[in-house]
């Protein structure tokens, strides 16, 4: 220490070496140097391997619980799915006996099915139904051109057959 300018004896080296004399800031750069160290390796106390095992199962456990959070959310979507598709599931058991039904309740059902699917989703459906393309294709239109819902179900009948194209649902 002496050689890069500091006042260090015996007894000052010992004081530092027993930890009963703070280093200062500058003599700790020096000593880096001199012990061809890094500067934190000086001085960033030894842990405890207690505390390394602490700091790894801390780690351990937010990983964890990190995981478990991104599975709840996965398992909430699910969830919301499955409830969506058990309604359809019940819109359609009711919706598949509309060939059978006056027009007034085949209304009803058609307007169970708007809950449950989008205007881009009941077109499938009135496919798969017997609907004719070009029908689906006229009450999708007609329904972008309005918005309303009462010309979504009257859009729908129509397409199904269940309403003629000149009265009023």
């Amino acid at each position: 220490m002496a050689d890069l300018g500091f006042s260090w004896r015996q007894s000052t080296a010992a004081k530092t070496e027993a930890a009963e004399r703070p280093v200062r800031l500058n003599e700790a750069v020096a000593l880096a140097a001199i012990f061809d160290a890094d500067l934190g390796d000086l001085v960033r106390p030894e842990l405890h391997p207690l505390l390394v095992r602490l700091q790894l199962e801390a780690s351990r456990l937010a990983q964890a619980e990190q995981v478990l959070a991104d599975t709840e959310q996965r398992r909430d979507a699910e969830r919301r799915r499955v409830e969506l598709g058990r309604k359809r599931v019940q819109v359609l058991r009711r919706a598949s006996i509309l060939t059978a039904m006056p027009a007034v309740q085949a209304a009803q059902i058609v307007e169970l099915l708007l809950e449950v699917f989008s205007p881009e989703e009941w077109g499938e459906v009135l496919l798969e139904a017997g609907a004719e393309p070009d029908d689906v294709e006229a009450a999708r239109a007609a329904v972008d051109a309005s918005g309303d819902v009462d010309d979504h179900v009257r859009a729908l009948l129509i397409a199904l057959k269940l309403a003629p194209a000149d009265r009023t649902a």
